[in-house]
């Protein structure tokens, strides 16, 4: 059975997560490079239907870094991946996305201070 790259990725991100997010051990843990490695081929992907997952992930990990349940907090490549998938994808409201998506970092930068 053939597994493409985004169903591949999702797993693995997922297998990490669910036995090693809050491990001690901090080598197996998903961290901010595994998480944009996923968005980034979810972006990449030839279907190039998956911008609304990639967006959708971006928006939960936030979530959950906020409430304290996840050490991943989304960076500038996060959200460049995420804004990268909306390009190729290019559906009518693509425009719209990109902008509330460019919107979102941009008020999140200046309330981390970052």
């Amino acid at each position: 059975e053939q597994v493409n790259g985004p169903d591949r990725a999702r797993k693995l991100f997922k297998e990490m997560d669910q036995n090693y997010g809050n491990a001690a051990e901090m080598r197996a843990r998903p961290n901010i490079v595994t998480f944009n490695s996923l968005l980034d081929v979810l972006a990449k992907s030839k279907s190039r239907d998956l911008a609304e997952e990639c967006e959708e992930l971006l928006k939960q990990r936030n979530e959950l870094f906020n409430e304290g349940k996840s050490s991943i907090l989304p960076d500038i490549i996060s959200y460049r991946s995420c804004i990268d998938a909306w390009i190729r994808q290019w559906k009518k409201d693509s425009p719209k996305r990109v902008e509330a998506l460019v919107k979102d970092m941009i008020k999140k930068y200046s309330i981390e201070g970052r």
